[in-house]
């Protein structure tokens, strides 16, 4: 079992992963819980679920302009956290506002995850024409 210490997730973040992860709740529209970063670089991954012991689901950025909806291998991200200076950061000033559709909406027009509420409100406008 893959363990996700305080600083990537409080103990309420990670208790509403698992409860956006069971199976009757995954199928649904989730605003992301979590935001995680790598320092440095332009990576990012909006998390809403935890689907299992070793797998997470959100809005993947690697940085290089096709961010997508999918699977986080989490051994993986925490392998990452753990064999750079710095290593998996979660970003401790996000609030969520809309629902994951949202985010990945608004990442697909721009190439690149935000969180700005403009570039947001952008893409809530597009959908409620």
């Amino acid at each position: 079992m893959i363990t996700i210490n305080e600083r990537l997730a409080t103990s309420e973040q990670l208790a509403q992963l698992v409860f956006n992860g069971r199976p009757e709740n995954c199928d649904k529209d989730h605003a992301p819980v979590l935001l995680w970063f790598l320092p440095g670089t332009d990576m990012k991954w909006l998390v809403s679920e935890i689907v299992d012991d070793e797998t997470a689901y959100g809005l993947c950025d690697l940085g290089v302009g096709f961010p997508e909806l999918g699977y986080i291998h989490l051994p993986d991200l925490l392998h990452l956290q753990n064999s750079r200076v710095f290593g998996i950061e979660r970003d401790r000033h996000f609030e969520p506002k809309h629902p994951m559709s949202v985010y990945a909406r608004t990442a697909s027009n721009l190439r690149f995850i935000s969180t700005k509420d403009a570039d947001l409100t952008t893409a809530v406008n597009i959908e409620a024409a």
